[in-house]
């Protein structure tokens, strides 16, 4: 099988979506750096950066076929969207689902610049690692409390029930757990939800 690189007059292509996700990252740092539950976004990176270079087959690469004009005009689209959203990502407003909105236009970028380098088979081969990036982003407020009410219910309720069975009188109410002379409440740091992201990363990275 012949082997073949990134023909050079298409490296300046890659500097584009490579942009895009430097953009996502800067973006994402803040939480990264003050939100406990999303500190793992740092490691997602080196990992992302070794699957997107286990992923790419050399062979796959042909010269730039600058007669896609669906994929030329979807770059467009995007390249007109950033300006848009950097704007409203330096508003007061702040908006957990901007920052998928940037994640998802990376991604297009990024599949869509495949399709023009090396086709379908490129785009198969990066799937996965721009997927596998995405999870570094912090979750919509929608979304993590969904995820993390339930989990603090079901922990309340099994400390609970454990409780009674070795003899300890408690009532559960809510996320608290009534104890004789205290009450104990449980709070989003002890919902697992640190460990539901941890099993969904590591059983995706296995």
């Amino acid at each position: 099988m012949k082997v073949s690189s990134i023909p050079r007059p298409a490296l300046w292509l890659v500097l584009y979506p490579l942009a895009l996700w430097l953009w996502l990252c800067w973006a994402c740092a803040g939480e990264w750096l003050q939100n406990s539950d999303y500190q793992y976004g740092f490691l997602m990176l080196p990992l992302a950066a070794y699957f997107f270079a286990r992923n790419i087959p050399k062979y796959s690469f042909r010269s730039t076929n600058l007669s896609t004009p669906v994929a030329w005009g979807i770059l467009f689209v995007t390249a007109l969207l950033v300006l848009p959203l950097e704007l409203f990502r330096l508003s007061p407003l702040y908006w957990r689902l901007l920052l998928w909105i940037i994640g998802l236009l990376a991604a297009v970028a990024t599949l869509t610049i495949s399709h023009i380098l090396g086709g379908k088979s490129l785009i198969k081969s990066l799937v996965f690692p721009v997927c596998f990036l995405l999870l570094a982003i912090p979750w919509p407020t929608f979304l993590e409390q969904g995820i993390t009410f339930p989990l603090m219910t079901l922990v309340t309720t099994t400390v609970g029930e454990a409780m009674l069975l070795i003899g300890v009188p408690a009532q559960i109410s809510g996320t608290t757990i009534v104890l004789p002379g205290c009450i104990v409440g449980i709070e989003e740091a002890c919902s697992g939800l640190h460990s539901f992201q941890t099993a969904l990363i590591l059983s995706l990275a296995a």
